[in-house]
């Protein structure tokens, strides 16, 4: 029975490494791998839902809302998908077996980045995430949780719904 493995990307180079690794040391030929990214929601989508900076930074609309990203943004990340798909499907994937997908977070903070991870792996039934992380220091994530944000793997790792692998690279000497 194939599994199904979730990798969340960036454009960041940890991500990026993350994902060469996750295709040579997780993902299996016959696994389903659902690709996935997430967007911060447009400015002019922000106000339409009265959310983000554009209102004061925080969710002012009484009734659940749809954000979207930027068109331009959008498309862009199309493309970057489809060329971590191609290195998915290179270390042996059949294609059929590879899906991604564009999120857009609410209000494009680290805490609503990671909700939506975690909803995605969750609506995909998968066994395993993997994403890379920055790997902050100590020092750094102490002062980020003073000024009340956090990491997004922090957050993906506290809450997700499956087995994680959270990657980071070497330290250069």
């Amino acid at each position: 029975m194939p599994r199904k493995v979730c990798i969340a990307v960036d454009q960041s180079e940890t991500s990026q490494n993350a994902l060469k690794w996750a295709a040579r040391s997780v993902v299996n030929p016959g696994d389903k791998v659902a690709l996935f990214t997430v967007l911060h929601p447009s400015p002019e989508s922000e106000l339409q839902a009265g959310v983000g900076a554009a209102a004061g930074g925080v969710r002012t609309a009484p009734i659940p809302v749809r954000v979207e990203a930027d068109p331009k943004d959008l498309q862009q990340t199309q493309a970057f998908l489809e060329g971590c798909k191609q290195q998915v499907v290179a270390a042996g994937v059949q294609p059929e077996a590879v899906e991604t997908r564009a999120l857009v977070a609410l209000l494009g903070n680290s805490a609503d980045v990671g909700r939506e991870i975690i909803r995605q792996a969750e609506a995909c039934g998968c066994e395993s995430l993997v994403m890379g992380s920055r790997g902050l220091g100590l020092s750094k994530k102490a002062l980020m949780g003073l000024l009340g944000v956090g990491s997004v793997s922090d957050y993906v790792l506290r809450h997700a719904p499956c087995s994680m692998v959270l990657y980071k690279d070497k330290p250069q000497s």
